[in-house]
């Protein structure tokens, strides 16, 4: 046997609440040799129990390893780390002129070897300090564990930030989906399967084609039926188009009139002979408007219109009439009320020759046209003198008509008004807002992730992007390559339209490197990516902002790499609240006169729209 290679660790492993098996890859002799290390959703620390049943081992002398199957499902939250760990004993005695087994002797430098390895790994999760330097005490070792447990407490809010952010993503994401398919899902599609709701594209599309099915004709090309010939208020019609789950509930071609236009009240003038009403129509007959059409009723009352003694409003008799408009106050024709009656009349006058006088036979008057005959009067003031006389043609345009009254050439048509409209259709749309609303929504829809910004060289002591967007809620600063002066301390600043913010920050920057082991220290004027005595001189890395929603307050983490005489890993995390909308942000360093040059700075940013 022999033990080739140095693994003896397996893990850690994540729970689900499922899982139970969990596999190593080493070999061990014995099944106590595995410790099992559980660590809980709070961060204690145990010992699960061989002894007690906590769980049981497979695989032992295989030099492939095998599976410790623990009694009961790791829960979410809790790691579980394998680790080989031999008593640190030797139990085997040789004695002298015995007899030699290889094997037991192979087996004890086996069991060495692991043993070595134990020491190994415990000794690898330990602090040490390099061969010749001085130890620590044990006030630096609790700060050094400070800030161990600071660095963890900024890994852990990165982790929590990376997983808002990834969240926020996804939401995003899934919500531009939605809204696409609000907008643009196809016809006869619902947006989310089995909700029975359908996009604006499809509710457009049903429209139009409702439109055009009501130009087209009601018959066949709507309904795929006769029309009945009197719909009632409770009739309700089902719209036959491309797909059989499309329906119009609650629409009568009543309520299709009042959508087009007609509302109750309007009068119409239609050929027929006076005894087939268009649907929704009753005739200008002079009779009640009775309860049963309540919404003309309540029309005529509220209108002037003539009362009957049992308090119904009488629909006008247009039979014969010319209709003439009326207002209250009007001065043409003035005197008239609402629904009143005018006879016909010929305005007063008398033919005479230019300059005659009443007297001469010019100027009789024409006082009467009736029966065919004209009659003549005397001088002004005299009886009716005789004979009659007819008009004569004048030889191009036939004989003079005359009649009871004086009227224009004209045709009988009967008068409607309308009388009643169907009940509400739910869900009805106006078109034109429909379709605004659909451009509007698809300008709406965000291209989901960072935007890349404009790259920029630095080659001064400064440099600054000014074209973030006004309502960004994440933008992201990135650095390669950028080279400075050694120790100069580069520093990021953000600001708004009134300029660079130099107070107000908080959080903590730190560093880790081979010549000064960890070190930080806390923020204020600006996000600063080194801590003093450093001597990086060159700059990778991004820090990431996102803003706490419907306020300026932005939180910040980020991590950097520094090469200079020894590398230097950096980490900043922190907060800062703006007065207005951050426009800007600005890297420089903390002497603010050290050029920088090389590499580039870029801003990626993301706006909810």
């Amino acid at each position: 046997m022999t033990v080739s290679s140095e693994v003896s660790v397996a893990g850690p492993f994540y729970g689900n609440g499922t899982t139970k098996t969990f596999p190593y890859s080493f070999k061990i002799l014995d099944a106590k040799h595995i410790r099992a290390v559980l660590i809980s959703a709070s961060g204690d620390v145990s010992d699960l129990s061989l002894d007690n049943g906590d769980y049981s081992v497979t695989g032992v002398g295989s030099e492939t390893g095998g599976d410790v199957i623990k009694t009961t499902p790791l829960l979410a939250g809790q790691t579980l780390t394998l680790v080989r760990r031999l008593p640190l004993t030797q139990e085997t005695s040789l004695e002298n002129q015995g007899a030699y087994y290889p094997e037991v002797v192979e087996r004890r430098l086996d069991q060495m070897v692991m043993q070595i390895q134990s020491v190994k790994e415990t000794t690898e999760r330990s602090l040490t300090v390099e061969p010749g330097q001085e130890k620590p005490s044990m006030t630096q070792i609790a700060a050094a564990q400070g800030y161990s447990q600071s660095a963890k407490t900024s890994r852990d809010e990165a982790e929590q930030f990376s997983q808002s952010a990834a969240h926020g993503r996804d939401s995003a994401s899934e919500a531009a989906t939605l809204a696409g398919r609000w907008a643009n899902a196809p016809e006869n599609e619902e947006v989310i399967p089995g909700s029975g709701r359908y996009s604006a594209l499809h509710q457009a599309r049903k429209a139009e084609f409702a439109k055009d099915s009501v130009i087209a004709g009601w018959s066949g090309a709507v309904h795929d039926a006769p029309l009945k010939v009197t719909p009632s208020l409770n009739d309700e019609f089902g719209f036959a188009d491309s797909g059989d789950s499309w329906k119009i509930k609650k629409s009568s071609f009543a309520r299709f009139q009042e959508v087009f236009g007609l509302p109750v009240g309007t009068t119409i003038m239609m050929q027929g002979n006076g005894t087939t009403p268009p649907p929704g129509f009753l005739l200008h007959n002079g009779a009640p408007c009775t309860a049963a059409y309540p919404q003309l009723r309540a029309w005529l009352l509220a209108n002037g219109a003539n009362v009957n003694a049992n308090g119904d409003p009488i629909i006008e008799d247009m039979g014969g009439y010319f209709p003439r408009g009326w207002r209250p106050g009007q001065v043409v024709d003035s005197g008239r009320v609402f629904g009143g009656v005018q006879q016909d009349a010929f305005q007063g006058h008398y033919f005479g020759a230019p300059g005659s006088a009443p007297s001469s036979a010019l100027g009789r008057r024409l006082i009467n046209v009736t029966g065919g005959s004209i009659y003549l009067a005397g001088d002004v003031g005299e009886p009716d003198a005789s004979p009659k006389y007819r008009p004569i043609s004048d030889g191009a345009n036939g004989d003079p008509r005359v009649a009871s009254e004086t009227r224009s050439v004209n045709k009988t048509f009967t008068y409607w008004i309308k009388a009643y409209a169907a009940d509400q259709v739910l869900g009805s749309a106006d078109i034109a807002t429909l379709a605004n609303d659909v451009q509007t929504l698809k300008t709406k829809v965000p291209a989901v992730g960072l935007k890349p910004g404009v790259k920029l060289v630095p080659s001064n002591s400064f440099v600054t992007n000014a074209s973030i967007p006004i309502g960004v809620y994440r933008f992201a600063v990135n650095f390669r390559n950028v080279a400075f002066s050694s120790g100069a301390q580069p520093i990021v600043k953000v600001g708004t339209s009134s300029g660079v913010v130099s107070t107000g920050y908080s959080g903590t920057t730190g560093v880790i490197a081979g010549n000064i082991g960890y070190s930080s220290l806390p923020l204020s004027t600006a996000i600063q990516l080194l801590v003093p005595n450093s001597t990086a001189n060159s700059l990778n890395g991004q820090i990431s902002f996102t803003r706490v929603p419907t306020t300026n307050d932005w939180i910040f983490v980020g991590q950097v790499a520094l090469p200079g005489d020894y590398l230097y890993s950096g980490y900043v995390q922190g907060s800062i609240s703006l007065p207005k909308e951050l426009e800007l942000v600005q890297l420089s360093t903390l002497a603010g006169t050290t050029t920088m040059s090389g590499g580039a700075v870029w801003t990626d940013w993301e706006t909810p729209f």
